[in-house]
Formats: structure tokens, C-alpha cells, sequence
């Protein structure tokens, strides 16, 4: 059963790219990126030389298989915050990964992702993922935005960030991270998981209003987002605080320092994910503001993923990359211009069920 599974989803996958925009333009494979409901609705690529040699191969693309839980429940039980996934599928059926950076970062789990998101018309915000921004000292990961950026929108580059990803693809799952954040105003904190089109669930705390908020953005972008102001009153920049956030199939649980904060049953994302830990700014003045004026670091001592089913990892082509060095210049409008679909939205998006800490 699993492999007629894989088997459907991975044709599926290859139909959908066949048909998709961004194939009849040449390019080999679907990008994997995410959006925030106040930021870019999808990734743009900058044609860097790690751009190209790790997520653009010249042969080939790999779809991430879904993973679907064997014996899912309704959720109508009341969560067991001391089980994994709340106790709402049989423990036996529930794999806990839990990753530490001792030794670095574990390329078969994670992936440091470098692409640039936004540029569209409905948001010009941008801001581009550097791994020069993700670290690993005294064993614990950092995630760098630097300081006395300015944003150009003109220049078609976004404002440097960082952000890792999970190798692998789940259907239901959770993603807990044990964080100390950067007090720095101007930035985004976040974990979250991604699936696609929009289909966004997410927690966004914002140190320029001091507010947390939990996001729902059902899948694609005509119906209505929905925000609900989470009420933590306790200062999310003083230390080390873990955040926990639980998708099953009809439901979603945010907990914070082990207190339940919010459940949500409406929009919750119907496709599967990937996680993600990002810190980024794109100086919207609606959301991250910023950007930041000093370096701005947020601190991950661990993060743990949850999932029930089976997973299968997701690899890049070894295959010799299309270009091996970065272009001279800013991208040409012809070049950003073949990144969009006839309506200039971005040609591939994906979906996130995830949190958010917006400074």
C-alpha cells in the first residue's frame, strides 16, 4: 500500500509540474519554499552558484512522497501534552526525532535553504535566505539577519536572512523548538510547517506591538485568512522558551512553555509539509518592519519533529549543476520576469502550518 501510494502522489506531483508555468519555462523542478500571510506569497530564485548546485539539478527533480498515518484517530479526544502528539494517535505509531547541533547540522535531516521570496505585485517585500547566515557555535544552530541592511525594492534582491528545512515530508505531524530569540526589533522568528498553495497555519510574535498571533490561511488565496490574537503576556525575549505546534488532520494545537494557548479545527492544511526554522526581515512596515539596524541572532538549542507513518527522505540530483558561479549583477528584469506566471504571481507556492515570531 505504501509504495501504490508513493507511486499515485509521485505521478500526481509529475503531472502537476508538467502543467505548471514555471516547467514551460524550462526550469527542471518545483521549487519548495513557503510564505507568511503578511509576506511573499512563494519563493523567487536568485541564480546563485549554492542556488543552482543544490536545488536546481540539470537532469533531474525528486518529489517528496507523502506521508499518511496508518492508523489516524478522529482527534476528538482531549490532548495529553505529555504524549507525543498529544496522545491523539497510539504511541506506537508516532516517531519522535529530536536534533541538537553538537555536531553541527545533520544534512540527512536538514536542509539550509537559499532562495529568495517575494518581488510580486500584491507584495514587492523581499528577502533572500543566506547560508552564510546559519551557524552552528558551541553547539547550538544560530540564525543570523544582519544588522544596517537597507531595502532597494528595485534591486530585485531581498534582505539577507536565514532558514533551515527538514529533509522530509510529512502528512501529520508536530514541530517543537527550544529557542532563545533575538530581542532586536525588525525580524521574523519562526518554525513552521509547509505544504502548499497558501495553505498556511502559523504563530507570529511581534516585538514591535508585543503581541502574539496564530495565523490560518486556507489553501489558495481566495478565501479569507484568519487571525486570533494568542494572549501570551510573558516576555518571548528573556531566555530560552520552547514553542510546540501540532497538525492533525482536522485540527491545530499551539503550545507554548507547555501551556496550550490556541486550537484551531477551520483551514487547517490539507497537503503534506515540510519544517522549517527561519529568522528573516523583509522590512514590510505592516509586519517584520526593520530591517533590523544590529545584527539580530536567534538561538536554537534543539528542535524536535514528530510524525506518524512512514517517510521517505528527500535528496537533490547529484547530476552536474546548470551554472557553478553567481551572476555579476542584480537579476535582469527578463530574468525575474520568467519567475512569474502571465499574472506575475510567483509559479510555484507552498503551504505552512507553521509558527511565526515576528520582531
Amino acid at each position: 500500500m505504501k509504495v501504490l501510494d508513493y507511486a499515485l502522489n509521485a505521478l500526481a506531483a509529475a503531472t502537476d509540474v508538467a502543467q505548471h508555468p514555471r516547467h514551460r519555462a524550462g526550469v527542471s523542478y518545483p521549487t519548495l519554499g513557503f510564505n507568511s500571510p503578511h509576506a511573499a506569497r512563494g519563493p523567487i530564485e536568485t541564480p546563485t552558484a549554492t542556488t543552482y548546485a543544490t536545488l536546481r539539478p540539470a537532469a533531474t527533480h525528486h518529489v517528496i512522497p507523502v506521508i499518511r498515518p496508518r492508523n489516524a484517530t478522529s482527534n476528538d479526544q482531549p490532548p495529553d501534552l505529555s504524549k507525543p502528539m498529544l496522545g491523539l494517535y497510539p504511541e506506537d505509531e508516532v516517531t519522535v526525532e529530536t536534533t541538537t547541533f553538537e555536531n553541527g547540522i545533520d544534512s540527512s535531516k536538514w536542509i539550509v535553504d537559499t532562495r529568495q521570496y517575494g518581488g510580486a505585485e500584491y507584495n514587492p517585500y523581499m528577502r533572500k535566505m543566506d547560508p552564510e547566515n546559519v551557524k552552528v557555535e558551541d553547539g547550538l544552530l544560530k540564525l543570523t539577519v544582519p544588522g544596517g541592511q537597507k531595502y532597494d525594492p528595485k534591486s530585485q534582491i531581498g534582505l539577507s536572512s536565514a532558514q533551515i528545512m527538514t529533509t522530509k515530508k510529512i502528512f501529520v505531524g508536530s514541530l517543537e523548538m527550544k529557542v532563545k530569540m533575538s530581542s532586536v526589533e525588525g525580524t521574523c522568528q519562526c518554525g513552521f510547517l509547509y505544504g502548499a498553495d497558501n495553505n498556511e497555519v502559523d504563530m507570529e510574535y511581534l516585538t514591535r506591538t508585543k503581541v502574539s498571533w496564530a495565523v490560518v490561511q486556507p489553501l489558495g488565496r481566495e478565501q479569507p485568512i484568519q487571525q486570533v490574537d494568542l494572549n501570551v503576556t510573558t516576555d518571548q525575549t528573556d531566555g530560552w522558551h520552547t514553542y510546540k505546534l501540532v497538525r492533525t488532520e482536522n485540527k491545530a494545537f499551539w503550545i507554548v512553555d507547555g501551556q496550550l494557548v490556541n486550537t484551531f479545527n477551520k483551514g487547517i492544511p490539507t497537503e503534506p509539509v515540510q519544517m522549517m526554522v527561519a529568522h528573516w526581515t523583509d522590512a514590510n512596515p505592516g509586519w517584520t518592519g526593520g530591517p533590523p539596524e544590529k545584527d539580530a541572532i536567534m538561538t536554537v538549542e534543539k528542535v524536535t519533529v514528530e510524525y506518524v507513518g512512514a517517510t521517505e527522505v528527500f535528496t537533490t540530483s547529484t547530476a552536474t549543476p546548470s551554472a557553478t558561479a553567481p551572476p555579476t549583477s542584480s537579476p535582469s528584469k527578463d530574468a525575474a520576469s520568467s519567475m512569474y506566471g502571465s499574472d506575475t504571481r510567483p509559479l510555484w507556492a507552498m503551504a505552512a502550518l507553521s509558527f511565526f515570531f515576528a520582531l
